[in-house]
């Protein structure tokens, strides 16, 4: 997405674009040491060891604030908290991009979410857009659009000659809107044919479902809020890891 008068995009620390790789899952350090230190991942941030931004390729803001705060972590002393403070202008987000180039068959992505505050319409807190290959999609995303009162899986995706399609799917337990709690968020989407995607919150299965996306030759994960309706909200993020397999 692109800014405008009310914000701005800017690229950040990490500018470069990888090749795909995924953890190894070691746990040589002991769970007392920071949270990106207790295993290797393709993507880490506990916005605790580095500047904001600095683990990701760019950060986008509109009408918004991005930023670390210490009220409140999963990890001392920092989280990221992105704000909407008056929900008065329709398309507004703040999120930081990670960009990755290469082949991926699967992308799993775990993070805390606390939604401390969102108004009547919804906003996406996280999504995965793929770079299609050998496909008649032009593009593809899928997300996690959040409510007040639920919480869905929305994929979306276009066609080279026109056309559009995706789905929207319900999962049975929303992401808590409970200002006082983070919700470990767990999404293991397996790309290519077949594809799925399964979502878990804290260890809990709560959806597992089919999925359209294609093989792709470039990932990017954007984790804070996008907006389509102007809503007010205070979303915060903690110990985000994200791992893809080539």
């Amino acid at each position: 997405m692109n800014g405008d008068g009310g914000g701005a995009d800017t690229g950040s620390g990490d500018t470069s674009k990888p090749d795909v790789l995924i953890g190894d899952g070691g746990t040589d350090a002991p769970n007392d040491a920071p949270f990106c230190k207790r295993a290797n991942h393709s993507l880490c941030d506990d916005f605790d060891e580095v500047a904001l931004g600095a683990a990701w390729t760019s950060q986008h803001v509109s009408f918004t604030t991005l930023a670390l705060d210490d009220a409140s972590a999963t990890s001392s002393p920092n989280s990221l908290l992105a704000i909407d403070p008056t929900g008065m202008n329709n398309g507004a987000y703040a999120y930081l991009q990670k960009d990755f180039i290469g082949s991926a068959s699967r992308v799993v992505c775990e993070m805390q979410l606390r939604v401390e505050k969102l108004g009547a319409a919804p906003a996406y807190a996280f999504q995965l857009v793929l770079t299609p290959t050998n496909s008649p999609m032009s593009d593809y995303h899928v997300g996690v659009l959040q409510y007040a009162t639920k919480t869905q899986i929305v994929e979306g995706y276009d066609y080279v000659d026109g056309g559009s399609g995706g789905q929207n799917s319900d999962l049975s337990k929303p992401i808590s809107a409970d200002a006082g709690t983070f919700t470990r968020v767990t999404i293991d989407a397996k790309l290519g044919s077949p594809a799925s995607i399964a979502v878990m919150l804290d260890g809990a299965t709560v959806l597992a479902t089919t999925l359209a996306a294609p093989a792709s030759t470039a990932q990017t994960i954007t984790l804070g809020f996008q907006e389509y309706f102007g809503t007010a909200a205070r979303i915060r993020y903690d110990d985000v890891a994200c791992d893809f397999t080539p």
